[in-house]
């Protein structure tokens, strides 16, 4: 009788945690939780396979490589010796990742990493050594980016030292941050840029008056050019004909780094933002120009 009485309170315990919230309900709670607590993902995916199934793809969202920083989000490679290895779970983690920044590591994970990320929309390569970015350029270029921030000009370098740049490879791009313009500004090798039709931001390192005024002539559907700001004011000189003109924004330099990359990618404020608050701030007040 008493062990009975045992199995049916155990029954009854195990019927009182079953869930009681509609499935569709319950996920959109892991899901925000996962999103707002980043940190808390990892143990939602505990609770149960179907939690696991809708965390993990939040999860993995963003991969961050970079031994400047000494940053890895998620741990996706660890050192043994001298040999750099997969983590267990890097061909998962690469399959959901759609914000990737790459810099300055191992070369050989760097393009393992980029070569299994299929779904990237967000991608940053910094400071990725001398060569040519050719073998990445193979890879990149049938992505479905829409954000880009790259040393173009090396990126699309071939390996006879010619640069052109190729619209048809970035039609979907709505984000572009050109590092290292002052190596590639030639005109004539950036014609293409003004038939990418869904570009209306780009971001230039270096202050070039021939290259700024053909971008905000030809490029129809731009509306920020944001300006990181040289240490050299003269560099600026020869910009008098575009100072009213309300879409190009002056930053400094400092708000294009790891950890604003990072908060960007994680839907906090970036670059792009700031410069999009400057840029309506402008518009409210009937135009004030960046000088």
């Amino acid at each position: 009788m008493n062990s009975s009485a045992t199995v049916d309170l155990s029954l009854d315990a195990t019927a009182s945690v079953e869930p009681v919230l509609p499935p569709e309900l319950e996920r959109k709670i892991f899901e925000f939780g996962a999103l707002e607590h980043c940190g808390s993902a990892p143990t939602f995916a505990l609770v149960a396979k179907r939690v696991k199934d809708w965390v993990e793809p939040i999860l993995y969202s963003t991969i961050v490589v970079s031994s400047v920083a000494d940053y890895l989000k998620p741990p996706l490679i660890h050192r043994e010796r001298s040999k750099y290895l997969k983590a267990p779970h890097f061909e998962k983690a690469t399959r959901y990742a759609q914000n990737v920044l790459l810099h300055h590591y191992d070369e050989r994970l760097l393009f393992e990493v980029i070569r299994n990320c299929h779904k990237v929309e967000n991608l940053a390569l910094w400071g990725l050594g001398t060569r040519s970015y050719a073998h990445y350029a193979r890879i990149i270029t049938i992505l479905p980016l829409k954000i880009l921030s790259v040393d173009v000009g090396r990126l699309l370098r071939t390996e006879d030292g010619l640069f052109r740049f190729c619209a048809a490879s970035f039609m979907n791009l709505t984000h572009l941050d050109i590092i290292n313009l002052h190596d590639c500004r030639n005109i004539e090798d950036w014609e293409e840029i003004s038939q990418l039709p869904r570009l209306t931001h780009l971001a230039l390192d270096f202050p070039d008056a021939e290259f700024i005024k053909m971008v905000l002539e030809d490029c129809k559907v731009l509306h920020i050019l944001v300006l990181f700001l040289a240490q050299d004011e003269e560099a600026y000189q020869g910009l008098d004909e575009i100072r009213s003109d309300v879409r190009v924004i002056k930053l400094s330099g400092l708000l294009s780094s790891t950890d604003i990359w990072i908060r960007g990618a994680s839907g906090g404020e970036d670059f792009w933002d700031k410069a999009e608050v400057i840029y309506s701030r402008r518009i409210l007040h009937k135009g004030t120009s960046c000088f």
